[in-house]
């Protein structure tokens, strides 16, 4: 199955919100975010601290519980600087999933050093449908780290 944006998917319906910022796109589920960062952006810490503060502020204000699981639809090809999460343990109140949507042959071992850094439950998947299935798990189940 080929990787594709979430808005162009069946679950697109579903989008209750899009942030647009340079360096990506968010799309605002009830209980998760999908993120497609723009191709040859460097994700690092400045860039997790500016969209955490929209999220929390957005579900927040839609009096709906802080708490979401992440998905980083990884469509284009971005770098990702892993060791900033350490600045950011405070995000796993807020983030209680993480996972990754990479159907490329290195997509797990790239994914493993990212596993290292996140302060929540993780997993690597190879298209969006099976990762948005194991957000409403972790949500449901309340299965946190």
């Amino acid at each position: 199955m080929q990787l594709c944006s979430v808005k162009d998917s069946y679950f697109s319906e579903y989008i209750i919100h899009q942030i647009h910022r340079p360096y990506g796109k968010f799309y605002l589920f009830e209980s998760y975010v999908v993120s497609e960062i723009e191709e040859g952006v460097v994700f690092g810490g400045m860039e997790t601290l500016d969209i955490f503060t929209y999220l929390t502020e957005f579900y927040d204000g839609i009096k709906r519980p802080t708490q979401f699981v992440y998905i980083s639809n990884r469509i284009n090809s971005f770098a990702v600087k892993p060791v900033d999460w350490l600045n950011f343990a405070f995000m796993g109140a807020y983030m209680i999933g993480y996972c990754i949507v990479d159907d490329s042959s290195r997509a797990r071992e790239r994914a493993s050093l990212e596993e290292k850094f996140v302060p929540s439950s993780f997993a690597v998947f190879n298209n969006l449908e099976l990762a948005i299935r194991w957000s409403f798990a972790i949500y449901m189940n309340g299965k946190f780290r």
